[in-house]
């Protein structure tokens, strides 16, 4: 047993331990007071006490003889004689009516012993006495450490059962908020899927429908430029029909006056004696495409195109407001584009 407190008055570290010596064991209680360069040692086994004085003169000549200083030579007594050390070798000797007390160390690989040479107490009882109050003082504070430690532990304890059942509670709280809010979040996207789904089945039901509108706006479209188109070759047509007809009608309203384009001038056609034929007429530039010009009055006697005898005009007179359409800049209205 070690323990260490400071004498009052004194200034020392004092320090006691049991150190089981001799065959069968038997105890011996050495107490050492330990200064900055010197100790003092009382020992007792119970009957007889010693006593050893080690001063600074001393203590100086046994560190130079370990090549060790004062402090560190006083460290490595106190480490030795504090405890008792399994690898160290303890002897208590007599000599006389005094004692050797020596113990063993190494030191760099070198066995060490060290030995104190102790004398018999003029009063075994007060060595005795002073020893068992050392003992008694460290077992009361031993003792009053031990409690405050078993109290701080069993706080502690209190604490940490404390902080466990915190923390079971907590468990259980974040499972149960867990579980509530998945069940919402279940509900919340079951709702959104069925939504989903009712948009899906109104958008199958509405696709064939507007298939079927856009269907019926291209029939109409295609009616409508079929029907363009009818429109534009019978306004063709009627061009063509009124163009003849206004020849026709120019032809019986002035049967002297003929003109020709390089075209339409026949070689077969027969002269009038003692006249010669005019010089053929420009056909003036016609500014609407839509709507050709007349063309150039012709004379009976030159151009076999006459009416004929129920009114009609004749061939000739088709064929030359064929051939004026032909080379005319007249089209056809353009086609409606499709919708799409």
């Amino acid at each position: 047993m070690s323990t260490k407190s400071t004498a009052a008055g004194i200034g020392g570290v004092e320090t006691c331990a049991r150190l089981m010596l001799g065959s069968p064991p038997s105890p011996l209680f050495v107490k050492g007071t330990w200064f900055p360069r010197s100790f003092r040692l009382s020992i007792s086994d119970g009957l007889h006490c010693w006593t050893c004085n080690a001063t600074e003169q001393a203590v100086a000549e046994r560190a130079a003889g370990w090549d060790e200083s004062v402090s560190e030579y006083l460290q490595r007594a106190q480490f030795y004689l504090s405890l008792q050390h399994p690898d160290s070798t303890y002897a208590f000797l007599a000599d006389g009516e005094n004692r050797k007390l020596s113990w063993t160390m190494e030191k760099h690989g070198t066995k060490l012993e060290g030995k104190w040479r102790c004398e018999k107490a003029k009063n075994d009882q007060e060595i005795s006495c002073n020893i068992l109050n050392f003992l008694m003082d460290s077992n009361v504070k031993l003792s009053d450490e031990v409690l405050r430690k078993t109290q701080s532990f069993e706080r502690m304890k209190v604490e940490a059962d404390k902080c466990l059942k915190q923390s079971e509670q907590f468990k259980n709280e974040k499972q149960q908020f867990e579980t509530d809010i998945f069940r919402k979040f279940v509900a919340v996207l079951n709702s959104k899927k069925s939504k989903l789904r009712e948009l899906r089945d109104k958008l199958a039901r509405f696709e064939p429908a507007a298939k079927q509108s856009g269907d019926d706006e291209e029939e109409t479209d295609d009616e409508e430029s079929e029907a363009d188109d009818s429109r534009t070759e019978g306004d063709d047509a009627k061009a063509a029909t009124n163009v003849a007809s206004e020849q026709a009608n120019a032809s019986k309203m002035s049967p002297t006056i003929h003109t020709s384009t390089a075209e339409e001038t026949k070689p077969e056609a027969k002269e009038s004696p003692g006249r010669q034929n005019p010089p053929p007429r420009q056909s003036p530039r016609r500014q609407s495409p839509r709507r050709p010009s007349p063309p150039p009055r012709q004379s009976p006697s030159l151009h076999g195109g006459a009416a004929g005898p129920s009114g009609e005009p004749s061939s000739g007179i088709i064929d030359s407001a064929a051939a004026l359409l032909a080379d005319s800049a007249y089209t056809s209205a353009p086609k409606r584009r499709r919708r799409l």
